[in-house]
């Protein structure tokens, strides 16, 4: 079973960002994180681990593997909390991009994303 650990820290970031500490990058409204992943088998299993330091005004977040939006949700954890999502795609390489909405509030910081390949 292929697993790969992407550090938040060496994907690449575009808009407002910075690290947190040696794995963590927060961003804010526009800021996105993405890397280049080779899907092997035609499911992937993506775990984000993330977290926002602002509760009183909740990040939201989208996950897209591609151009295909996986998931579009609000991050209320204070502390580091795993979502998992599975994604249906065909083999060869995508881009995998976690972003905050331009017009979104608060701060999103991801801590760890890990891509399984049953």
């Amino acid at each position: 079973m292929p697993i790969l650990t992407l550090v938040p820290t060496g994907m690449l970031a575009t808009g407002p960002s910075a690290k947190a500490d040696e794995q963590t990058m927060c961003l804010i409204a526009g800021a996105s994180l993405q890397a280049p992943v080779y899907a092997h088998e035609p499911t992937v299993t993506i775990v984000l681990v993330a977290f926002t330091p602002t509760p009183q005004t909740p990040p939201g977040m989208m996950l897209y593997f591609n151009s295909q939006m996986i998931s579009m949700d609000t991050m209320r954890a204070q502390q580091p909390e795993a979502s998992v999502y599975r994604v249906v795609t065909g083999r060869g390489e995508r881009e995998l991009r976690v972003a905050v909405p331009g017009n979104s509030p608060g701060m999103l910081c991801v801590r760890q994303v890990v891509v399984v390949q049953p």
